[in-house]
């Protein structure tokens, strides 16, 4: 976020390739040597959101992504975390701490939807390409809108898919 504010955009496209690679380089060593667990069901994608939460902030508060579209994507990603707080406060067993985890402490995995995967793949494209764009003008300036609907179009169905499940204990799925 630094080296976007200060317009050290070769700088935060490298950053941004490390970050995308260990992230990916995680997930496929967690799934190769099948280590999978509740809290890395949380974690990841909470790592994800505040990845993409303080960029997209940053790159808001840079002129670089329009504001509308920086409050629709930082608003759903507060509105999914925050609601996650709220589902587990109300359906953890009483005799267990908030952040416990275990068979005992009813916790359960986040499961994300399809849309939703797509949805965080359109914003990581979001950002490369508004960070390209910013550096070496590619995409086109006339291209930009069209990148910005789809990761807006992306963030607000995605948004809607979570809350059309109902009553967000649908959101999780029971290990």
């Amino acid at each position: 976020c630094y080296w976007i504010a200060v317009q050290e955009y070769n700088l935060a496209i490298g950053a941004f390739w490390v970050a995308g690679f260990f992230d990916w380089l995680d997930g496929y060593l967690a799934r190769k040597w099948n280590q999978k667990s509740i809290l890395g069901s949380f974690l990841d994608p909470l790592a994800d959101k505040i990845f993409v939460a303080g960029t997209m902030i940053t790159l808001t508060a840079s002129g670089l992504i329009p504001l509308p579209l920086g409050g629709i994507i930082i608003g759903r990603d507060v509105l999914l975390v925050g609601g996650s707080f709220i589902v587990r406060a109300i359906t953890k067993p009483t005799d267990a701490g908030f952040f416990e985890m275990g068979d005992q402490a009813g916790v359960v995995a986040v499961e994300a939807s399809s849309i939703s995967k797509w949805n965080t793949l359109f914003q990581f494209g979001l950002v490369w390409f508004t960070m390209t764009h910013a550096a070496w003008n590619l995409p086109p300036a006339e291209v930009m809108p069209v990148i910005w609907a789809i990761s807006g179009g992306s963030t607000i169905a995605s948004g809607y898919d979570y809350y059309s499940r109902g009553n967000w204990q649908n959101i999780f799925k029971k290990k």
